[in-house]
């Protein structure tokens, strides 16, 4: 009796614990992270953007902005936009988009991921809201030292000599919303490359959110910033994306890396352990 038990007992277990492990499986996935996770390691990838590595483009931001504006790239660049003003007004979307992405994306992304039940998307929304958050934060603190005055494409007439030099380098001398570096480029650069860092294998992921920086960096080099604005807030939003994105990468991977079920057979019976 106690043998015909037994082998009814690993019977079952064989049948059902593929649809117990399946059934946890799902669970531990769709087990939603909190609201506190939009500031995982937030303070630590503020200083990683521009340490270890990273800092090296922060270096490289105002290098290449000091070779552009001293080798007359800039003004250049300037005055081509300036003769051709069809693309100023075609580059403009860029600006209002630029803007709205950011709060629009991390918003439907974390509301979506409520709805689905899905972890992933949940801490992607929380990568994206920081990466953006620590644009913000970055760029704006560079343009309120820097003070750079911006471009004034609409109502040049052509009798302006070159102004690309004029920075008014100082604490809030001219703002925090125009200036060095380009914010929409530093936040667009960011998410992309969190985004990539999350997911290494998507190809078509990862060339729609080139295609998105590249649109944003393009529009607001030909109204809103200059040249080198934009070549530096792509540097400044490199370092950041990959300190976020690297971050929460390595936070969901020792997640699923916790998820564990161990099954013991016993002679009447089986156990399961989950471990967290």
């Amino acid at each position: 009796m106690c043998s015909n038990v037994s082998k009814y007992a690993i019977l079952t277990a064989v049948l059902f614990i593929p649809l117990i492990v399946s059934a946890q499986s799902v669970s531990l996935q769709n087990d939603l992270p909190s609201k506190g996770t939009l500031f995982h390691n937030f303070g630590n990838n503020i200083v990683y953007s521009f340490t270890k590595s990273y800092g090296f483009f922060h270096v490289a931001a105002t290098t290449s902005t000091y070779s552009l504006i001293k080798g007359g790239v800039d003004w250049q660049y300037y005055e081509f936009m300036r003769d051709n003003s069809f693309l100023q007004y075609t580059g403009f979307p860029s600006v209002v988009m630029g803007g709205l992405v950011p709060a629009a994306a991390p918003i439907y992304l974390y509301y979506k991921a409520k709805s689905d039940n899905n972890s992933k998307l949940m801490y992607t929304s929380y990568a994206l809201g920081q990466s953006v958050l620590l644009s913000l934060l970055v760029s704006s603190s560079y343009k309120a030292i820097t003070g750079r005055a911006g471009p004034d494409l609409f109502e040049d007439d052509g009798s302006r000599p070159d102004y690309s030099d004029d920075f008014k380098f100082g604490f809030l001398k001219r703002g925090v919303f125009d200036g060095w570096p380009s914010g929409h480029t530093t936040t667009a650069v960011a998410m992309a490359t969190t985004l990539i860092k999350l997911y290494p294998e998507n190809k078509f992921l990862k060339t729609g959110a080139l295609i998105y920086a590249f649109i944003i960096s393009a529009g607001v080099s030909a109204n809103i910033h200059w040249l080198s604005d934009v070549v530096a807030g792509t540097l400044i939003g490199y370092s950041i994306g990959m300190s976020v994105g690297s971050s929460f990468k390595s936070l969901i991977d020792e997640e699923h890396s916790h998820n564990n079920v161990s099954v013991t057979l016993k002679p009447f019976g089986f156990n399961i352990a989950f471990s967290f």
